[in-house]
């Protein structure tokens, strides 16, 4: 249990900024200055960036120490397959908290069914760049 305390509090310490950063851009542009909606493509780069920390916290995760007691060994494709899935997970979960926002509160962060599939395209593309490097770099 402590190893796994300690995994986690090295993972949220030394990647867990990136996307806390983009997070709280996101709800200053879209609270604080109704960004969105003066700016709607402002909506595009969120998305790609939003993958691309989220996909470089779990790389950072991965590499964290004792993270092979919770991951297992890597190689450089099952890196790859995990960040990959991990961040689809994660762009996933954004959009259907988006969808609960817009059905419960009365938000409208959700479009149109074309504008919720292109966010998600953009989150798996942020990340799979990030995913490619990551990879490319494992020893």
């Amino acid at each position: 249990m402590i190893k796994f305390i300690e995994f986690c509090i090295y993972s949220f310490k030394n990647g867990g900024w990136a996307p806390l950063l983009v997070f709280v851009t996101h709800v200053i542009a879209s609270k604080g200055f109704n960004a969105y909606h003066y700016y709607p493509s402002l909506d595009i780069p969120m998305h790609f960036f939003g993958g691309v920390v989220i996909c470089y916290f779990f790389w950072t995760a991965s590499k964290a120490p004792y993270a092979y007691e919770f991951l297992g060994k890597h190689t450089k494709f099952s890196l790859f397959i995990m960040l990959m899935a991990l961040t689809g997970l994660a762009t996933v979960l954004w959009e259907f908290a988006e969808w609960v926002a817009d059905t419960v509160f009365g938000e409208s962060a959700q479009v149109s069914i074309t504008d919720t599939m292109g966010d998600m395209f953009l989150g798996l593309l942020g990340g799979l760049v990030i995913a490619v490097i990551a990879a490319k770099s494992k020893n």
